[in-house]
């Protein structure tokens, strides 16, 4: 159940986030471009950094004590994907910096990106269904 449920918050997530990206494409960029612009860590973006926290130890708390066949799979992901989290809230003048330069240099890499993030979403819900 525990990686059912991570499967479909996460993959709920990355579809959102995606369809926002693919169809508010310059007004979601130019905001999320203003958040990194910033000098200072946005408070607007603990909300995102507190989720990231939250699934991050939810998934370990499942691999720990409620294992199930495949559930490295969503560990896997979750820690790696944590790794930007954590990039962000302990080093955001660099981090804050990449990210602007990617944003900055737009084009068809925002585009692959969000597409990117609706295929795993898909995969995510895939798993939650099929798998856990």
């Amino acid at each position: 159940m525990w990686f059912k449920l991570i499967s479909f918050v996460l993959g709920g997530a990355c579809i959102l986030k995606a369809l926002i990206g693919l169809f508010f494409h310059k007004k979601f960029y130019s905001w999320d471009r203003r958040q990194y612009a910033a000098q200072k860590f946005p408070k607007r973006l603990y909300i995102f950094i507190l989720y990231g926290i939250v699934m991050v130890f939810t998934t370990w708390y499942a691999t720990i004590f409620h294992y199930v066949e495949y559930g490295y799979i969503l560990t896997i992901i979750v820690t790696i994907s944590s790794i930007k989290l954590f990039s962000i809230l302990f080093n955001w003048k660099n981090t804050s910096k990449k990210i602007l330069n990617f944003i900055d240099s737009g084009g068809w890499k925002l585009w692959a990106l969000d597409i990117f993030i609706l295929i795993m979403g898909i995969i995510f819900f895939l798993l939650g269904i099929y798998v856990y």
